[in-house]
């Protein structure tokens, strides 16, 4: 769907959109197809030759035929390679990178985005599934009434992938547009506000488990600052959501925090508070541990299910192993993790401090874990 006045915009090669599709809303108007599919291939390479942008987030990705988006993809992939530019000294192509919103369940996403193997759509979906475990298992759904599921809840996100097709890349996330924010979730379902130690611990916690997550990710803004919006923690009722107007959906939709700059027009400059910094400083060791270990970022997985508290994941990429290890209770943990879970590896030192190593004691090694902390170790 575009706006209803978009024909009366020709793209650099003379095409027009068409203006018989059905309205939709107040200001839009569905495309038709096949006739507007010749538009949107050419303004999707466009934006790509002319700007080299790396790829486009596609917004109800459902309502385009699987058919049209495999050729609008191939389309982009072929732009991508044709055109360079110049990143920290290396020449480099876009990434043509396409990412599908299709707000449903697993089969729907496979059916709606992916498509068949034997005639694929789009590549990479936003992993809705699994966004819902982690905040079931770290904060709560919306509703507030799903909430401190086990740690094996994780480990169900990722068997939810059995529905895709094999060139499906998900695209984990936490937070969007059309949800609330993380630490809303935190506050709605009672489980901690902003300003305490367990509402940091516990965003920490999803952004560690993002980090560990093969594939990309993707950190909505707002999150690296761990940022709510106040009055949005008591869940929606006919009356609040009259009196609030946006309801819980399009609620996320706040400006941007960015440190030394003004939120809006007229605003104070923003400078963020201790907890906000220790966020952000968090977010950024993972970001740095994740580019320098290719485990993380794109190896291969095995789940070493410890129980309901403590989640494990031990990823290998080459020569590089890790373990990724989360404690999803508020109470301290110790895990025997056997040194065959890890490739029987004989040393495991931290990623984040460099200094914590811990040596096998026999065939296990025994890792202390605080109140929902999340660890990456290296395995030797």
């Amino acid at each position: 769907h575009f706006k209803r006045n978009a024909s009366d915009v020709v793209s650099p090669e003379g095409r027009r959109l068409s203006t018989s599709g059905n309205t939709q809303a107040t200001t839009g108007r569905e495309a038709v197809y096949p006739g507007d599919r010749a538009y949107f291939k050419e303004v999707a390479a466009y934006w790509i030759e002319t700007l080299k942008i790396d790829g486009y987030r596609l917004d109800q990705a459902y309502q385009v035929p699987i058919g049209a988006w495999g050729e609008i993809r191939e389309v982009v992939d072929e732009a991508s390679a044709s055109v360079t530019y110049n990143l920290n000294g290396r020449t480099v192509n876009p990434l043509g990178y396409m990412v599908a919103e299709v707000w449903k369940g697993e089969t729907d996403i496979a059916d709606e985005a992916y498509g068949p193997v034997s005639g694929p759509g789009l590549c990479s979906a936003f992993d809705f599934p699994m966004r819902y475990r982690i905040v079931q298992t770290l904060a709560a759904e919306e509703n507030a009434s799903i909430f401190n599921r086990r740690a094996s809840t994780l480990n169900d996100g990722f068997a939810t992938r059995a529905a895709y097709p094999a060139h499906a890349i998900p695209n984990v996330f936490i937070s969007n547009h059309d949800l609330l924010r993380f630490g809303d979730l935190l506050e709605r379902a009672n489980l901690t506000t902003a300003g305490q130690l367990r509402y940091q611990q516990r965003i920490m916690a999803a952004q560690a488990f993002l980090a560990a997550n093969s594939g990309p990710i993707t950190l909505y803004y707002g999150e690296e600052v761990g940022d709510q919006v106040d009055g949005f923690d008591d869940p929606v009722s006919n009356s609040t959501c009259a009196n609030r107007g946006l309801c819980d959906d399009h609620v996320a939709r706040t400006s941007g925090k960015v440190a030394g700059l003004a939120t809006q027009p007229g605003d104070p400059v923003f400078s963020p508070n201790a907890q906000q910094t220790a966020i952000l400083n968090r977010v950024r060791s993972l970001m740095d541990i994740r580019a320098d270990n290719p485990a993380l970022s794109r190896g291969s997985r095995q789940n070493y299910n410890a129980g309901d508290a403590i989640y494990v994941d031990y990823k290998v990429s080459g020569s590089n192993r890790v373990v990724f290890i989360l404690n999803v209770t508020e109470t301290a943990q110790t895990l025997l993790l056997p040194r065959t879970a890890v490739g029987s590896g004989s040393r495991l030192e931290n990623l984040e401090s460099g200094t914590d190593i811990i040596n096998a004691v026999g065939a296990s090694f025994s890792v202390s874990l605080d109140p929902l902390e999340a660890v990456f170790y290296e395995v030797f």
